[in-house]
């Protein structure tokens, strides 16, 4: 037969509320060119601890294990609420910008 539910139904601003936080759940995941990921770590993780102050976001850099041989990039792996989470992004990409800049000049 067809399931059988306890309970109310979820009303519509819980149903809202719940994508919201399983959208929050949800890690962003980016590849670093390891010619690169120097600018995201920093020396002894500086630079990823300060973003992660910046931002709120909890961030983690795969190491040479977790990454697939064929791929010489790292997986950056960004986790917390949506803002937390494009505010990580954004100071990434900033980092990445200054770096292709600095690379192109040379």
């Amino acid at each position: 037969g067809p399931p059988i539910h306890a309970g109310r139904a979820p009303s519509g601003s819980r149903m809202a509320a719940a994508a919201a936080s399983a959208a929050a759940a949800v890690p962003y995941r980016c590849l670093v060119p390891l010619d690169a990921i120097g600018l995201i770590t920093g020396r002894g993780g500086a630079a990823v601890r300060q973003i992660s102050r910046e931002s709120g976001a909890e961030i983690s850099v795969s190491g040479d294990g977790d990454t697939p041989e064929a791929v010489s990039d790292r997986w950056v792996t960004i986790c917390g609420g949506r803002e937390q989470k494009e505010a990580a992004c954004r100071l990434i990409v900033e980092r990445l910008h200054e770096w292709q800049e600095g690379a192109e000049g040379e």
